[in-house]
């Protein structure tokens, strides 16, 4: 090489950071694996102290679904109490109430909102469990990682 030519820099690859370790990193994802581990443990052992003998893949099921469960609902209530707060249940109990008399409203109003509340918990809740808990759990982790803060408790 003759000193007319110049050497090319050389180029580094730019450090990224790893997408997984939000998944011990972040505190929402940390909690919701000491919920799935917490609830699962808890129903194993309710299972191992019953009187009739347990198998494991009983044990393991318990766990599982135990676990699941409690962890879907943790990220997938999450949404529809952001989504259902000030929605539904303050309309459609109003409405009810707004077709009664005075003396009566108060009372009417609190019923239709505890029946239409508890539709909406139960609601809610097949909704965490058929899917919507992983859908929310790997939106909040996909955000994370692409550098973006995931909205989950924005006030709206």
């Amino acid at each position: 090489m003759s000193a007319a030519t110049p050497i090319p820099p050389v180029r580094l690859p730019m450090l990224r950071r790893s997408p997984y370790r939000y998944l011990w990193s972040d505190s929402w994802i940390a909690i919701s694996w000491l919920l799935l581990i917490g609830t699962g443990m808890s129903s194993a052992l309710v299972r191992l102290q019953s009187s009739t003998p347990t198998t494991v893949s009983d044990l393991i099921g318990s766990f599982l679904c135990t676990g699941y469960g409690f962890w879907s609902a943790y990220f997938g209530l999450t949404a529809c109490w952001r989504f259902a707060i000030g929605r539904l249940p303050g309309r459609a109990s109003s409405w009810i109430a707004n077709h009664f008399r005075d003396a009566l409203r108060a009372l009417v109003w609190l019923v239709s909102m505890m029946v239409f509340g508890w539709i909406l918990f139960v609601l809610a809740l097949m909704y965490a469990v058929y899917g919507g808990g992983i859908y929310h759990f790997a939106r909040r982790w996909w955000l994370l990682a692409h550098g973006q803060q995931p909205p989950f408790l924005r006030r709206y």
